[in-house]
Protein backbone atom coordinates (compact mmCIF):
# COMPACT_ATOMS: atom_id res chain seq x y z
CA UNK A 1 0.00 0.00 0.00
CA UNK A 2 2.70 2.73 0.84
CA UNK A 3 4.68 1.69 -1.91
CA UNK A 4 1.34 2.55 -4.30
CA UNK A 5 0.79 5.60 -2.68
CA UNK A 6 4.83 6.11 -2.96
CA UNK A 7 4.43 5.97 -6.57
CA UNK A 8 1.17 8.47 -6.67
CA UNK A 9 2.94 10.94 -4.76
CA UNK A 10 6.32 11.03 -6.72
CA UNK A 11 4.25 11.29 -10.28
CA UNK A 12 2.29 14.64 -8.40
CA UNK A 13 5.49 15.81 -7.52
CA UNK A 14 4.13 18.14 -5.18
CA UNK A 15 6.48 17.32 -2.49
CA UNK A 16 10.65 16.25 -3.14
CA UNK A 17 10.79 13.00 -3.86
CA UNK A 18 12.69 12.63 -0.12
CA UNK A 19 9.91 14.07 1.75
CA UNK A 20 7.82 11.76 -0.34
CA UNK A 21 10.02 8.57 1.20
CA UNK A 22 10.59 10.44 4.71
CA UNK A 23 6.97 10.76 5.12
CA UNK A 24 5.96 7.26 4.03
CA UNK A 25 8.71 6.38 5.91
CA UNK A 26 7.69 8.05 9.30
CA UNK A 27 3.94 6.32 7.96
CA UNK A 28 5.30 2.88 8.14
CA UNK A 29 7.61 3.29 11.20
CA UNK A 30 4.12 3.91 12.71
CA UNK A 31 2.34 1.58 11.05
CA UNK A 32 4.98 -0.78 12.46
CA UNK A 33 4.90 0.95 15.50
CA UNK A 34 0.99 0.07 15.84
CA UNK A 35 1.76 -3.66 14.53
CA UNK A 36 4.48 -4.14 17.12
CA UNK A 37 2.50 -3.28 19.81
CA UNK A 38 -0.68 -5.53 18.53
CA UNK A 39 1.54 -8.40 18.60
CA UNK A 40 2.81 -7.83 21.97
CA UNK A 41 -0.83 -7.15 23.39
CA UNK A 42 -1.67 -10.18 21.34
CA UNK A 43 1.39 -12.07 22.90
CA UNK A 44 0.47 -10.92 26.59
CA UNK A 45 -2.95 -11.46 26.35
CA UNK A 46 -2.10 -15.26 24.87
CA UNK A 47 0.29 -15.57 27.76
CA UNK A 48 -2.31 -14.51 30.13
CA UNK A 49 -4.70 -16.60 28.86
CA UNK A 50 -2.00 -19.90 28.87
CA UNK A 51 -1.51 -18.84 32.46
CA UNK A 52 -4.72 -18.39 33.31
CA UNK A 53 -5.84 -21.91 31.79
CA UNK A 54 -2.62 -23.46 33.70
CA UNK A 55 -3.85 -22.12 36.69
CA UNK A 56 -6.92 -23.68 36.42
CA UNK A 57 -5.72 -26.67 35.23
CA UNK A 58 -3.38 -26.42 38.36
CA UNK A 59 -5.88 -25.88 40.72
CA UNK A 60 -8.51 -28.64 38.35
CA UNK A 61 -5.18 -31.04 39.80
CA UNK A 62 -4.86 -30.04 43.08
CA UNK A 63 -9.11 -30.54 43.81
CA UNK A 64 -8.67 -33.69 41.80
CA UNK A 65 -5.93 -34.82 44.35
CA UNK A 66 -8.00 -33.56 47.59
CA UNK A 67 -10.78 -35.74 45.93
CA UNK A 68 -9.34 -38.63 45.43
CA UNK A 69 -7.52 -38.34 48.68
CA UNK A 70 -10.78 -37.65 50.28
CA UNK A 71 -12.05 -40.77 48.27
CA UNK A 72 -9.16 -42.91 49.38
CA UNK A 73 -9.90 -42.02 53.39
CA UNK A 74 -13.53 -42.68 52.80
CA UNK A 75 -13.09 -46.14 51.09
CA UNK A 76 -10.20 -46.86 53.71
CA UNK A 77 -12.57 -45.88 56.63
CA UNK A 78 -15.61 -47.81 55.14
CA UNK A 79 -13.24 -50.88 55.40
CA UNK A 80 -11.94 -49.94 58.89
CA UNK A 81 -15.99 -49.35 59.79
CA UNK A 82 -17.04 -52.52 58.28
CA UNK A 83 -14.40 -54.69 59.89
CA UNK A 84 -15.69 -52.47 63.29
CA UNK A 85 -19.02 -53.59 62.34
CA UNK A 86 -18.30 -56.96 62.14
CA UNK A 87 -16.80 -57.39 65.18
CA UNK A 88 -18.93 -55.99 67.30
CA UNK A 89 -21.81 -57.70 66.26
CA UNK A 90 -23.89 -60.14 67.96
CA UNK A 91 -22.65 -63.11 66.22
CA UNK A 92 -19.00 -62.34 67.17
CA UNK A 93 -19.56 -60.84 70.37
CA UNK A 94 -22.04 -63.84 71.52
CA UNK A 95 -21.92 -66.27 69.14
CA UNK A 96 -25.52 -68.43 69.27
CA UNK A 97 -23.17 -71.40 68.90
CA UNK A 98 -21.45 -71.24 72.06
CA UNK A 99 -24.99 -69.87 73.67
CA UNK A 100 -26.41 -73.29 72.33
CA UNK A 101 -23.71 -75.25 74.09
CA UNK A 102 -23.75 -72.99 77.10
CA UNK A 103 -27.84 -74.29 77.05
CA UNK A 104 -27.50 -77.62 76.33
CA UNK A 105 -24.82 -77.61 79.45
CA UNK A 106 -27.21 -76.15 81.61
CA UNK A 107 -29.76 -78.71 80.44
CA UNK A 108 -27.65 -81.41 81.04
CA UNK A 109 -26.41 -80.03 84.31
CA UNK A 110 -29.93 -79.80 85.74
CA UNK A 111 -30.98 -83.16 84.94
CA UNK A 112 -27.86 -84.78 86.90
CA UNK A 113 -28.27 -82.08 89.64
CA UNK A 114 -31.82 -83.73 89.97
CA UNK A 115 -30.25 -87.19 90.13
CA UNK A 116 -28.01 -86.09 92.54
CA UNK A 117 -30.30 -84.48 94.61
CA UNK A 118 -32.34 -88.21 94.54
CA UNK A 119 -29.38 -89.81 95.46
CA UNK A 120 -28.90 -87.07 98.28
CA UNK A 121 -32.49 -87.64 99.39
CA UNK A 122 -32.21 -91.60 99.22
CA UNK A 123 -29.85 -91.34 102.23
CA UNK A 124 -32.88 -90.80 104.64
CA UNK A 125 -33.97 -94.08 104.02
CA UNK A 126 -31.27 -96.12 104.78
CA UNK A 127 -31.81 -96.51 108.20
CA UNK A 128 -30.48 -99.36 110.47
CA UNK A 129 -30.93 -101.94 111.34
CA UNK A 130 -32.17 -102.80 107.86
CA UNK A 131 -29.55 -101.54 106.42
CA UNK A 132 -25.31 -101.44 107.16
CA UNK A 133 -22.59 -99.65 106.64
CA UNK A 134 -21.55 -101.85 103.12
CA UNK A 135 -25.08 -99.65 102.17
CA UNK A 136 -23.75 -96.59 103.16
CA UNK A 137 -20.33 -96.70 101.18
CA UNK A 138 -22.38 -98.79 97.96
CA UNK A 139 -24.34 -95.02 98.31
CA UNK A 140 -21.46 -92.95 98.44
CA UNK A 141 -19.98 -94.52 95.30
CA UNK A 142 -23.10 -93.45 93.53
CA UNK A 143 -22.76 -90.22 94.54
CA UNK A 144 -19.11 -90.00 93.99
CA UNK A 145 -19.66 -91.72 90.52
CA UNK A 146 -22.69 -88.87 89.79
CA UNK A 147 -20.37 -85.65 90.56
CA UNK A 148 -17.85 -87.40 88.26
CA UNK A 149 -20.28 -87.44 85.74
CA UNK A 150 -20.96 -84.12 86.30
CA UNK A 151 -17.61 -82.83 86.34
CA UNK A 152 -17.08 -84.72 82.91
CA UNK A 153 -19.97 -83.43 80.94
CA UNK A 154 -18.33 -79.41 82.28
CA UNK A 155 -15.45 -80.36 80.80
CA UNK A 156 -16.58 -81.91 77.88
CA UNK A 157 -19.13 -78.87 76.96
CA UNK A 158 -15.85 -76.33 77.98
CA UNK A 159 -14.51 -78.04 75.46
CA UNK A 160 -17.00 -77.87 72.89
CA UNK A 161 -17.47 -73.95 73.68
CA UNK A 162 -13.45 -73.98 73.19
CA UNK A 163 -13.75 -74.83 69.87
CA UNK A 164 -16.62 -72.71 68.58
CA UNK A 165 -14.62 -69.86 70.15
CA UNK A 166 -11.59 -70.93 67.81
CA UNK A 167 -14.10 -70.99 64.87
CA UNK A 168 -14.98 -66.86 65.53
CA UNK A 169 -11.29 -66.29 65.77
CA UNK A 170 -10.68 -67.76 62.45
CA UNK A 171 -13.83 -65.87 60.96
CA UNK A 172 -11.96 -62.78 62.20
CA UNK A 173 -9.22 -63.16 61.13
CA UNK A 174 -10.16 -64.55 57.72
CA UNK A 175 -11.91 -61.06 57.74
CA UNK A 176 -8.79 -58.98 58.92
CA UNK A 177 -6.87 -60.62 56.00
CA UNK A 178 -10.05 -59.88 53.52
CA UNK A 179 -9.95 -56.55 54.60
CA UNK A 180 -6.11 -56.03 54.13
CA UNK A 181 -6.38 -57.39 50.50
CA UNK A 182 -9.07 -55.42 49.92
CA UNK A 183 -6.90 -52.49 50.88
CA UNK A 184 -4.28 -53.10 48.82
CA UNK A 185 -6.08 -54.16 45.86
CA UNK A 186 -7.96 -50.79 45.45
CA UNK A 187 -4.36 -49.09 46.35
CA UNK A 188 -6.25 -46.35 48.37
CA UNK A 189 -3.04 -46.78 51.18
CA UNK A 190 0.34 -46.97 51.21
CA UNK A 191 1.51 -49.91 52.39
CA UNK A 192 2.92 -49.00 55.62
CA UNK A 193 -0.58 -47.37 56.54
CA UNK A 194 -2.34 -51.06 55.09
CA UNK A 195 0.10 -52.87 57.76
CA UNK A 196 -0.81 -49.80 60.48
CA UNK A 197 -4.32 -50.58 59.72
CA UNK A 198 -3.93 -54.25 59.91
CA UNK A 199 -2.13 -54.52 63.06
CA UNK A 200 -5.10 -52.05 64.79
CA UNK A 201 -7.16 -54.64 63.55
CA UNK A 202 -5.24 -57.97 64.96
CA UNK A 203 -4.81 -55.94 68.11
CA UNK A 204 -8.79 -56.04 67.74
CA UNK A 205 -8.91 -60.10 67.37
CA UNK A 206 -6.57 -60.42 70.34
CA UNK A 207 -8.17 -58.69 72.52
CA UNK A 208 -11.49 -60.33 71.81
CA UNK A 209 -9.36 -63.94 72.05
CA UNK A 210 -8.63 -62.68 75.54
CA UNK A 211 -11.86 -61.64 76.61
CA UNK A 212 -13.13 -65.18 75.11
CA UNK A 213 -10.02 -67.10 77.19
CA UNK A 214 -11.16 -64.93 80.48
CA UNK A 215 -14.62 -66.12 80.46
CA UNK A 216 -13.67 -69.99 79.72
CA UNK A 217 -10.84 -69.30 82.52
CA UNK A 218 -13.81 -67.62 84.72
CA UNK A 219 -16.16 -70.75 84.14
CA UNK A 220 -13.71 -72.90 85.27
CA UNK A 221 -12.91 -71.89 87.83
CA UNK A 222 -16.26 -71.28 89.22
CA UNK A 223 -17.35 -74.95 88.27
CA UNK A 224 -13.67 -75.85 90.16
CA UNK A 225 -14.81 -73.80 93.41
CA UNK A 226 -18.27 -75.08 93.07
CA UNK A 227 -17.25 -79.18 92.38
CA UNK A 228 -14.71 -78.68 95.46
CA UNK A 229 -17.92 -77.41 97.41
CA UNK A 230 -19.64 -80.30 96.32
CA UNK A 231 -17.27 -82.88 96.81
CA UNK A 232 -16.13 -81.63 100.31
CA UNK A 233 -19.76 -81.46 101.32
CA UNK A 234 -20.99 -84.99 100.13
CA UNK A 235 -17.80 -86.02 101.63
CA UNK A 236 -18.90 -84.25 105.16
CA UNK A 237 -22.51 -85.92 105.24
CA UNK A 238 -21.09 -89.02 104.20
CA UNK A 239 -18.81 -88.83 107.53
CA UNK A 240 -21.38 -87.85 109.24
CA UNK A 241 -23.98 -90.48 108.57
CA UNK A 242 -20.97 -92.65 109.03
CA UNK A 243 -21.04 -91.49 112.67
CA UNK A 244 -24.54 -92.23 112.97
CA UNK A 245 -24.39 -95.75 111.99
CA UNK A 246 -21.27 -96.07 114.03
CA UNK A 247 -24.12 -95.33 117.15
CA UNK A 248 -26.18 -97.73 116.05
CA UNK A 249 -23.38 -100.14 115.69
CA UNK A 250 -22.16 -99.10 119.15
CA UNK A 251 -26.04 -99.27 120.18
CA UNK A 252 -26.11 -102.82 118.81
CA UNK A 253 -22.91 -104.00 120.20
CA UNK A 254 -24.08 -103.08 123.80
CA UNK A 255 -27.49 -105.06 123.41
CA UNK A 256 -25.81 -108.30 122.06
CA UNK A 257 -23.70 -108.29 125.07
CA UNK A 258 -26.24 -107.78 126.94
CA UNK A 259 -27.71 -110.51 125.41
CA UNK A 260 -24.99 -112.91 125.38
CA UNK A 261 -24.70 -112.21 129.19
CA UNK A 262 -27.71 -112.76 129.89
CA UNK A 263 -27.76 -116.04 127.94
CA UNK A 264 -24.85 -116.71 130.20
CA UNK A 265 -26.17 -116.62 132.75
CA UNK A 266 -29.41 -118.68 131.90
CA UNK A 267 -27.75 -120.95 130.57
CA UNK A 268 -25.56 -121.38 133.52
CA UNK A 269 -28.42 -121.96 136.03
CA UNK A 270 -30.03 -124.73 133.00
CA UNK A 271 -26.33 -126.17 133.68
CA UNK A 272 -26.06 -126.05 137.15
CA UNK A 273 -29.73 -127.23 137.89
CA UNK A 274 -29.52 -130.26 135.33
CA UNK A 275 -26.43 -131.54 136.65
CA UNK A 276 -27.16 -131.20 140.86
CA UNK A 277 -30.94 -133.28 139.56
CA UNK A 278 -28.78 -135.73 137.30
CA UNK A 279 -26.39 -136.22 140.17
CA UNK A 280 -28.83 -136.82 142.63
CA UNK A 281 -30.82 -138.86 140.80
CA UNK A 282 -28.06 -140.70 140.31
CA UNK A 283 -27.55 -140.93 143.81
CA UNK A 284 -30.36 -141.81 144.72
CA UNK A 285 -30.82 -145.02 141.87
CA UNK A 286 -28.02 -145.95 143.24
CA UNK A 287 -29.06 -146.12 146.58
CA UNK A 288 -32.22 -147.85 145.11
CA UNK A 289 -30.17 -150.86 143.51
CA UNK A 290 -28.10 -151.37 146.86
CA UNK A 291 -31.45 -151.44 148.52
CA UNK A 292 -32.85 -154.42 146.39
CA UNK A 293 -29.72 -156.33 146.33
CA UNK A 294 -29.80 -155.99 150.48
CA UNK A 295 -29.09 -159.45 151.64
CA UNK A 296 -29.75 -158.86 155.29
CA UNK A 297 -31.59 -156.30 157.28
CA UNK A 298 -28.84 -154.44 158.72
CA UNK A 299 -28.11 -153.55 155.32
CA UNK A 300 -31.15 -152.69 154.07
CA UNK A 301 -31.60 -150.44 156.92
CA UNK A 302 -28.16 -148.76 156.15
CA UNK A 303 -28.87 -148.48 152.30
CA UNK A 304 -32.41 -146.82 153.31
CA UNK A 305 -30.98 -144.38 154.97
CA UNK A 306 -28.32 -143.23 152.82
CA UNK A 307 -31.59 -142.95 150.55
CA UNK A 308 -33.55 -141.07 152.68
CA UNK A 309 -30.48 -138.83 152.90
CA UNK A 310 -30.43 -138.62 149.05
CA UNK A 311 -33.89 -137.37 149.02
CA UNK A 312 -33.56 -134.77 151.59
CA UNK A 313 -30.19 -133.62 149.20
CA UNK A 314 -32.56 -133.58 146.72
CA UNK A 315 -34.62 -131.44 148.74
CA UNK A 316 -32.44 -128.84 149.60
CA UNK A 317 -30.84 -128.83 146.30
CA UNK A 318 -34.27 -128.56 144.75
CA UNK A 319 -34.87 -125.39 147.62
CA UNK A 320 -31.15 -124.08 145.95
CA UNK A 321 -32.32 -124.22 142.75
CA UNK A 322 -35.69 -122.54 143.54
CA UNK A 323 -33.57 -119.45 144.92
CA UNK A 324 -30.84 -119.51 142.03
CA UNK A 325 -34.13 -119.88 139.79
CA UNK A 326 -35.01 -116.62 141.56
CA UNK A 327 -31.97 -115.22 140.98
CA UNK A 328 -31.89 -116.12 137.17
CA UNK A 329 -35.99 -114.51 137.13
CA UNK A 330 -34.82 -111.55 138.63
CA UNK A 331 -32.09 -111.05 136.50
CA UNK A 332 -34.08 -111.44 133.18
CA UNK A 333 -37.01 -109.19 134.58
CA UNK A 334 -34.73 -106.41 134.72
CA UNK A 335 -33.48 -106.68 131.37
CA UNK A 336 -36.44 -105.02 129.86
CA UNK A 337 -35.42 -102.13 132.12
CA UNK A 338 -31.51 -102.42 130.83
CA UNK A 339 -32.84 -102.37 127.31
CA UNK A 340 -34.63 -99.76 127.84
CA UNK A 341 -32.31 -97.38 129.48
CA UNK A 342 -29.58 -98.80 126.57
CA UNK A 343 -32.61 -97.30 124.25
CA UNK A 344 -32.35 -94.12 126.24
CA UNK A 345 -28.55 -94.00 125.87
CA UNK A 346 -28.75 -94.23 122.17
CA UNK A 347 -31.64 -91.68 121.56
CA UNK A 348 -29.65 -89.61 123.96
CA UNK A 349 -26.86 -90.15 121.40
CA UNK A 350 -28.40 -89.93 118.67
CA UNK A 351 -30.20 -86.62 119.13
CA UNK A 352 -27.13 -84.79 120.31
CA UNK A 353 -25.15 -86.10 117.20
CA UNK A 354 -27.96 -84.86 114.48
CA UNK A 355 -28.62 -81.37 117.24
CA UNK A 356 -32.10 -81.78 117.62
CA UNK A 357 -34.33 -82.28 120.68
CA UNK A 358 -34.45 -85.98 122.22
CA UNK A 359 -36.34 -87.88 119.76
CA UNK A 360 -37.31 -90.77 122.43
CA UNK A 361 -37.42 -90.14 126.52
CA UNK A 362 -38.77 -92.84 129.41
Amino acid sequence: VLTKYTMKLEEISFFLAADVHKLINNKAMNINRVLLGNERATAKLLFNLMKSELEKDKLHQLKWQERVKVWKFIQKNCIVQSFREFMASEEIQNPPTVKTEIENMIKEQIVLSEQRLRVLQYIGTLLPPKHTQSDINEWYRTLENLNKSIDTQFVECMEKMRVQYELVQDKCQEKVQVCKMTLLDMNISTVEDVEVVHSNMLQMTEKLKHRFEEQLEHMNSDFKEMAKWHEQHCEGLYNYVQDAMGLWDVHELQLSQQEDVLQKKVDKYRWEQDNIIQMMKDNLDTSLEKMKMASCEEELKEYLEKALSSLDQIRTRYEFCITLKQIVMDEVMAYPKAILWELISYSISISQHFGVKEIFKQ
